[in-house]
């Protein structure tokens, strides 16, 4: 018998290298981005140590926010 779950593999087995030195992940990343601009994420990357929130705000523009990977700390000024 297999069971449904058993096939699914963890988002953690495929990622980058980059990934796993991350201390924050991408879930983690897109909610302290929206706590910075308040709106939809459309995409979270992570490029070095640092991830790459796009949002569109409220108001309907796109902003980037930058989030330390390691310290969750927002890296825009």
């Amino acid at each position: 018998m297999v069971h449904a779950h058993s096939q699914v593999t963890s988002n953690t087995q495929v990622l980058s290298p980059l990934y796993a030195a991350a201390k924050i992940n991408k879930q983690q990343a897109a909610s302290i981005a929206q706590e910075y601009i308040q709106g939809r994420v459309l995409k979270v990357s992570l490029k070095g140590s640092v991830y790459r929130v796009k949002i569109i705000s409220t108001s309907g523009d796109v902003v980037t926010v930058f989030i330390d990977s390691k310290s969750g700390q927002i890296l825009n000024q």
